[in-house]
């Protein structure tokens, strides 16, 4: 073994961080083959490091060599928009402190790698380091655009004295709640238990066990008043958790024990009836704000008032106040300054009762969420206002939100940089009106200026949030102009505004890509498509869920190693290296499973990372037995893509089969089950190829993007892209798999197994094991796309993660926990079931389940879905407005479900569009609907949809079948018949 010396220990992430940097380098400079890149990467497995060489790096501190040039390293690779955060710099413009947050991909912790805090990142190993070293553990969770949790950093994680104090007494840890919804959701069950309300950051004090024993959300710096400083309450407990540790442990076990109560609510005898959907409506008649709308009271969040859930009550009860109510939100919220009025779109929520003055960060979902509702607004009310605005909105996210590959980014912070220099909440989004007379002129200027309501007295800090006060109208009158002339001035006037405003700083734009997020997006997409008859929009839905397809729903890996290594008996470093160690270099420890699984396939030029490949055991510790077994061979001279064209994975028999056409039988033999007493070769591949044991993609990699690689995954991406190869759940061992030789007998099993969705995806990498909202979202989204499309890959697809999510996270007392089985870090596994700002994961997948039931006519859904209903909170005890995505799902349970098929002659969908045009000018939410072509196409959606079967057209004309549970009325060709069928409607008691 060899064991570092003081002067060049470091922790073993960061060397296996540096020698992976080391083999990346040496690949690309093309002086390095496999045997030294094999050498480097063992070598990090035999590194112990001395617990007390942990630490932070300042230049002025005596720290190891080996640590400050990993993480220089890191730092030297960033690309060049990367702009250290941080005001601790040298003379030449180095930042002083860089910590293991710069090997992170999370903005949000990236943000934090130049604090001068020891900051590690969740894991086994900082607990493990808080046990061994009798310390607390300061937990810190937030996300990239919130504004106070800036302010907390720069005031206390940025300040030396109270980072040296932490570092000296406290294990830290950074989370970013985006990335870790579930950790996020357990710890501020705690804090709010504690305080009474919660919020971002958080701040929580735990013991090595996970249990929390303190906590609360933003703590100034130092002593402020009455309000207790953050370096007072370090102190404080961090000596109560030495004097008093029985106090501690107590308070850790009550406070874990409330909190796991509180997450997995127990499931009732009874199912809640539209008697809630009447209980809480009355409790918003009384709340509701009827001067501004939404609830009374500051701040005010969009989703606190469910509009969708008011509009359809509305629209079964024929309650003229609700549908007000609701109209009113829409109307306030559209006209106040948390809309961006220059570019669309919502900001986070509003600081004051008006809507007027927001918190200015962007997200994602809220986005998504609100074009959803302006939407169902525009066809409930037919207000052009409501559709102009879903518009806006939906183009901003094009515009401003986008990737290149045509997925969604998540935020935009609230922050941004004044032209001298500082960061300022809001500037970005606010004029003067000095501003606005230069730029648009004095005469254009005063009508823009009257119609935002810009006036003498700003509102906010110098500055104006543009809002609309007065309506069209007023203004066109106040003007003594018509609306037509006003009209043209605002939106040639924002396109003005918004050319100037785009040449500032932008605010710092967080571009990870969530899946529950862009899954929300695309709804939002595929449900304006359908509604507003825009294929632009369906088209923007399909490519956001195919790069999910594509990126984000993989085989599982490296998130289970914990399990996998118990199971396996795989020896891998205590740490695992994280996406940035591992990116863009040769392959490690993800990789090594599959080249023991077959050694079939070949390694392509840019290497998946371990995120990419997250949840397969690692392996570097077999690399030299399999090279000593001869599993794994790279020849001197790689073959060309003709030579590869239509030939099985097996780069270690290429060689002979270049010289000689035939291929050399390994010492040892497969069995007469296994290949019919022949190894892997070219006489058999016809054969496999028809039994769908290999495909084999139609292009093959040329030599030059295979030489000097180790043998096997230049096929991988492409593979699993085509469903070709999907890594089973569980790995073979390194004993499994040893002396068999390299060939196809692993294929059939690789293609049986299931993949998984992850969670986030961002820098070319897929990162964490998805939650239930990732799940529940994105088959939410695949039947919408279903629905806008008619294209049963998107059905299908919903059916078959739905199987995954009942596998992996369904409880059989009902309902679905957040974490998938399996997970052993956190203190409790929650079953959400309360909407925040985001609707609850079990809302979604229940009506899901319901929509799924209505499509295949299976049971097995409604089962589900009645056993799901038990576990919301019923009776006086409930608080029916945190339930209205359930209350929804209850609407739709409760209603006679419209079942519509669509049915035109062979090759002409495109004619169904007289009845979509009468479909999209009705609000009819409980409904489902497909459309098909007569011939094939009706066969296949037949398979899952059995309500196709039989249905055709009449005299070869387009035909609507509308049915409700079941019982169809007549089919019609006539546009109007199909509109007095769908008008029904279904009234609540």
């Amino acid at each position: 073994m060899i064991v570092l010396s003081e002067n060049t220990a470091t922790k073993g992430r960061s060397v296996v961080s540096f020698l992976l940097i080391c083999c990346y380098r040496a690949l690309r400079s093309g002086h390095a083959g496999l045997s030294e890149i094999v050498k480097i990467i063992v070598l990090s497995l035999f590194i112990t490091v001395p617990i007390h060489s942990y630490g932070a790096e300042k230049v002025d501190m005596k720290q190891s060599p080996a640590l400050k040039k990993i993480l220089r390293e890191a730092l030297t690779v960033k690309s060049n928009d990367y702009k250290p955060r941080t005001r601790h710099f040298t003379e030449n413009g180095t930042p002083i402190y860089i910590n293991r947050l710069i090997l992170e991909g999370s903005p949000y912790l990236l943000q934090h790698a130049h604090n001068p805090v020891n900051w590690y990142t969740w894991g086994d190993e900082p607990f493990e380091i808080a046990r061994k070293l009798g310390l607390p553990v300061l937990l810190s969770i937030g996300y990239s655009t919130c504004h106070w949790c800036h302010v907390m950093e720069e005031e206390s994680f940025e300040d030396e004295e109270i980072a040296q104090y932490l570092n000296n007494n406290y294990v830290a840890i950074k989370v970013d709640r985006e990335e870790h919804p579930d950790i996020d959701s357990v710890y501020m069950a705690a804090v709010q238990a504690l305080t009474g309300r919660g919020g971002w950051p958080m701040t929580v004090w735990l013991t090595p066990e996970r249990r929390p024993f303190y906590g609360g959300t933003y703590f100034p710096d130092r002593d402020r008043g009455r309000s207790i400083g953050f370096l007072t309450l370090l102190k404080k407990l961090s000596q109560m958790y030495r004097n008093q540790p029985e106090k501690i442990e107590k308070a850790g076990l009550a406070l874990t024990k409330a909190i796991q109560q509180q997450l997995q609510p127990v499931s009732g005898n009874n199912l809640p009836g539209v008697e809630m959907l009447q209980q809480v409506m009355e409790k918003y008649r009384d709340y509701h704000d009827p001067v501004y709308g939404g609830l009374k009271g500051r701040p005010k969040f969009p989703a606190t008032l469910p509009v969708r859930l008011l509009f359809r009550y509305s629209r079964r009860s024929g309650d003229k106040q609700i549908l007000s109510i609701a109209r009113l939100t829409l109307e306030k919220m559209a006209a106040g300054g948390i809309y961006d009025q220059v570019g669309g779109g919502f900001h986070r929520y509003s600081t004051d009762e008006k809507w007027l003055v927001p918190h200015f960060e962007k997200m994602l979902y809220d986005n998504a969420l609100l074009a959803v509702t302006y939407l169902d607004g525009y066809q409930a009310t037919g207000d052009k206002t409501f559709k102009r605005v879903a518009e806006e909105t939906l183009n901003y996210i094009r515009r401003d939100m986008t990737s290149p590959e045509g997925a969604f980014y998540s935020a935009t912070d609230a922050d941004s940089i004044t032209p001298q220099g500082h960061r300022k909440e809001g500037y970005y989004f606010t004029w003067t009106s000095s501003e606005l007379d230069e730029v648009l002129g004095a005469e254009r200027a005063k009508i823009i200026k009257t119609y935002y309501g810009v006036g003498r007295k700003n509102n906010f800090e110098g500055r104006n949030i543009l809002h609309v006060p007065e309506t069209l109208t007023q203004t066109a009158k106040k003007l003594n102009i018509s609306k037509e002339k006003l009209l043209a001035a605002i939106e040639d006037s924002k396109k003005t505004l918004y050319d100037v405003r785009n040449r500032r700083p932008h605010p710092l734009r967080d571009e990870k890509i969530l899946t529950a997020w862009n899954s929300q997006m695309i709804s939002a997409y595929a449900r304006a498509g359908l509604i507003l008859g825009k294929q632009q929009y369906t088209d923007r839905a399909v490519q956001a869920a195919e790069f999910i397809l594509n990126n984000l729903y993989k085989p599982a890996g490296l998130d289970q190693v914990a399990q996998l290594q118990q199971a396996n008996k795989i020896q891998t470093p205590a740490k695992q290296p994280s996406a940035v160690e591992l990116s863009d270099k040769p392959p490690g420890l993800d990789q090594v499973a599959q080249l023991q699984q077959a050694n079939k396939i070949q390694t392509p030029a840019k290497q998946p990372s371990a995120v990419e490949l997250s949840d397969k055991p690692p392996g570097l510790d077999q690399v030299a037995q399999l090279q000593q077994a001869n599993k794994i061979q790279t020849p001197a001279k790689q073959p060309s893509a003709v030579e590869l064209s239509d030939k099985p994975p097996g780069l270690d028999q290429v060689a002979q089969l270049q010289q000689a056409n035939k291929i050399q039988t390994p010492a040892k033999q497969p069995s007469a089950v296994e290949f019919s007493d022949k190894p892997a070769g070219l006489d058999q591949v016809a054969q496999l190829q028809q039994t769908n044991k290999i495909q084999t993609p139609a292009k093959q990699p040329s030599a030059a993007e295979l030489s000097d690689k180790p043998a096997g995954l230049d096929q991988v991406a492409q593979l699993q892209q085509t469903n070709k190869i999907q890594t089973p759940a569980k790995q073979p061992s390194a004993a499994e798999l040893s002396d068999k030789p390299p060939g196809l007998d692993r294929m059939a099993q690789l293609q049986q197994t299931n993949k998984i969705l992850y969670r986030n995806y961002k820098d070319g990498y897929s990162r964490h094991t998805a939650y239930l909202d990732d799940y529940a979202f994105f088959i939410a989204a695949l039947i919408d796309l279903y629905e806008a499309t008619s294209y049963i890959h998107w059905l299908e697809k919903a059916i078959e993660l739905d199987t995954i999510l009942q596998d992996r996270y369904e409880d059989q007392d009902g309902g679905f926990f957040m974490t998938a089985r399996g997970r052993t870090d956190l203190i409790a596994r929650e079953k959400p079931v309360r909407d925040g700002a985001e609707p609850s994961g079990n809302s979604i997948a229940l009506l899901n389940l319901l929509r799924l039931a209505e499509y295949t006519t299976d049971k097995s859904y409604s089962i589900r879905a009645e056993k799901m209903l038990t576990i919301f909170p019923t009776g006086t005890s409930a608080n029916p407005m945190v339930l209205s995505e359930m209350l929804m799902a209850l609407d739709f349970l409760t209603d006679r479900v419209k079942e519509i098929i669509i049915v035109t002659p062979p090759g002409k969908k495109e004619t169904a569009d007289i009845f979509l045009q009468i479909l999209r000018k009705t609000y009819l939410p409980n409904r489902i609907l497909t459309i098909v072509a007569e011939g094939e196409d009706a066969a296949r959606q037949a398979q899952f949809i059995p309500l196709v079967q039989g249905k055709t057209t009449l005299m070869g004309k387009t035909t609507a079948y509308v049915c409700e549970q079941g019982s169809c009325h007549l089919p019609t060709t006539d546009p109007k018949v199909f509109a007095s069928q769908i008008s029904r409607i279904n009234r609540l008691p």
